[in-house]
């Protein structure tokens, strides 16, 4: 179970680094040219420390261990990890619009930004259950495959 939460984290440590790293667009650009909607992140560290100290301890743990493999990664490392996260947040963003679509609902700016917003949360939620559940399915299933190996060799 560990695994996927740790590789969730570190990808959120990767878009944490990509916001760090970010240039501005430039000053020419039309507003809203390539705008997409996405999830809040810290605009300083400030304020990324206030939302780390929000987590539960074992998550602030994991966010913790996260950052020093995140530490450790070639520059190659990361950027595949941001392009990933990228194409990710990107297919989310198609997703929750395709969501609305299907909805019919006729929203507003600021109302089309907070439904895609809590789509986008609340599917994280679901994502991450379904993803507990699995691994706790995959560790039982694996649990009985090791006992029913263990009692066919076992001399």
């Amino acid at each position: 179970m560990a695994r996927p939460v740790q590789l969730h984290l570190l990808i959120l440590v990767a878009a944490l680094g990509l916001t760090a790293h970010a240039q501005e667009p430039p000053p020419d650009s039309p507003p809203g040219e390539t705008e997409t909607v996405r999830p809040r992140r810290p605009r300083d560290r400030d304020e990324m420390r206030r939302q780390l100290e929000q987590l539960p301890p074992e998550q602030r743990e994991h966010f913790r261990k996260n950052l020093e493999r995140w530490e450790k990664l070639s520059p190659e490392q990361r950027d595949r990890l941001r392009e990933r996260n990228e194409r990710r947040m990107r297919e989310m963003q198609k997703e929750a619009e395709s969501a609305l679509t299907e909805t019919g609902l006729k929203l507003d700016d600021e109302q089309r930004t907070q439904f895609i917003r809590r789509y986008m949360r609340e599917r994280r939620g679901i994502e991450e259950t379904v993803r507990r559940e699995s691994d706790a399915r995959r560790e039982a299933l694996l649990a009985a495959l090791l006992e029913r190996l263990k009692s066919k060799f076992a001399p």
